[in-house]
């Protein structure tokens, strides 16, 4: 909900409605960012951060081969 949204940000968060993760930033064998596109505004934005949440659910597998990797080596559980 957005009542999570806006607790983040009050807390130094930064977030994105209606962005789509073009590409992911990956170096040193680590997603690092996020190319993504404001599917309002079509506009192409960058965003940085020490962690990237995986949030795609069920089309994790499909996310991870469109970025040309194989979903075991990009994806790491967090529990």
């Amino acid at each position: 909900p957005l009542e999570h949204q806006h607790a983040a940000a009050r807390l130094g968060a930064h977030a994105a409605n209606y962005a789509r993760v073009e590409r992911l930033r990956v170096g040193s064998g680590r997603v690092h960012g996020v190319v993504a596109r404001d599917v309002e505004t079509n506009e192409l934005f960058e965003a940085s951060a020490p962690v990237v949440v995986n949030c795609t659910g069920s089309s994790g597998r499909r996310f991870a081969a469109d970025q040309g990797s194989p979903a075991p080596n990009l994806f790491r559980p967090s529990l």
